[in-house]
């Protein structure tokens, strides 16, 4: 890999299987990664891993190391509770989709981890479907092993409290996850695409940061692959919500920053911690997943003697 002090790995990377939502296709994002140098690229589509081995595959043909991940949807009490759930008035600061779910990022680091992250998505569609397909913390500890996580985005649990004023909740949270995947594989996720929203929890994280010891991650939440894909973006949004971009209260983003950023971009605009961006690539090294093919993976059920 190049040092440290150069390049960036993105960790928090949506594409075109971030259905009606991502507009990165995977063969133009991993030949941009591969032109921009980065020696790795992470997949962490909303609530699914359908593009996994598509990703994963492309990635090896280029030379890039393929991480894979999701950023999953997970339910503020139980999976299998089919509620909305305040934690404050039910304003703009409150739970994702009025309550239904908060968001966490999630990168297999090994094959054990990879099969854990199968599972997860899994059970969160079969037993946690509200919505969105939902994990729970009682699943996060059952198949946590193999695993990093972070902060995620501001629809986090930590940071949608630390919105919320609510600094011990958030405190507490970050701890309890900390508690599940292990201190070392949990990351405080920070995010700058000069959005109000990621400022105002910015300190607040790096407080808790130091607080609990927990290392930092920048990210940039990509959702495509150059800068002027954003009007593309805007007009798939408008697919998703059934509006137009003609419509002044359709659902947007709030400007074209969520492309894939190059690594001096990245150094520059988290210049003063740049741990944050060095951990990027201290994570592409410590993931390290393979995918069988050309097998036969049929299960094999025993017969009695003389059938």
């Amino acid at each position: 890999m190049s040092s440290a002090d150069k390049n960036f790995v993105h960790l928090h990377v949506h594409t075109e299987y971030s259905m009606l939502d991502g507009a990165a296709r995977v063969k133009e994002l991993l030949s941009a990664t591969a032109e921009l140098g980065m020696p790795a690229i992470a997949m962490t589509d909303h609530g699914n891993l359908f593009g996994a081995f598509d990703f994963y595959k492309q990635a090896r043909q280029v030379g890039v190391k393929p991480i894979i991940g999701i950023e999953a949807y997970l339910a503020p009490e139980s999976r299998f509770d089919r509620k909305r759930v305040k934690w404050a008035d039910g304003g703009e600061d409150d739970v994702s989709s009025g309550g239904a779910y908060t968001h966490l990022t999630l990168l297999a680091k090994n094959n054990n981890g990879l099969s854990n992250l199968f599972k997860l998505a899994s059970l969160a569609s079969i037993e946690g479907y509200y919505y969105k397909p939902r994990m729970d913390k009682e699943l996060l500890s059952q198949y946590s092993t193999g695993l990093i996580a972070t902060t995620g985005c501001p629809g986090g649990e930590v940071q949608t409290r630390l919105r919320m004023g609510a600094y011990a909740e958030a405190r507490a949270a970050a701890a309890m996850y900390r508690d599940i995947f292990g201190a070392e594989n949990y990351f405080v996720e920070i995010m700058d695409h000069d959005i109000e929203i990621e400022r105002r929890v910015k300190e607040d994280l790096l407080r808790l940061a130091r607080e609990l010891g927990l290392p930092l991650l920048a990210t940039n939440d990509s959702h495509y692959v150059y800068k002027d894909d954003a009007s593309y973006h805007a007009a798939l949004l408008c697919v998703n919500s059934g509006t137009t971009l003609a419509d002044p209260k359709r659902f947007k983003f709030d400007n074209d920053q969520f492309y894939l950023k190059d690594a001096a971009e990245m150094r520059r605009i988290f210049a003063e911690l740049p741990e944050a961006c060095d951990n990027t690539l201290l994570i592409a090294q410590r993931c390290d997943v393979t995918m069988r093919e050309n097998e036969n993976l049929l299960p094999q059920f025993p017969v009695p003697a003389g059938e």
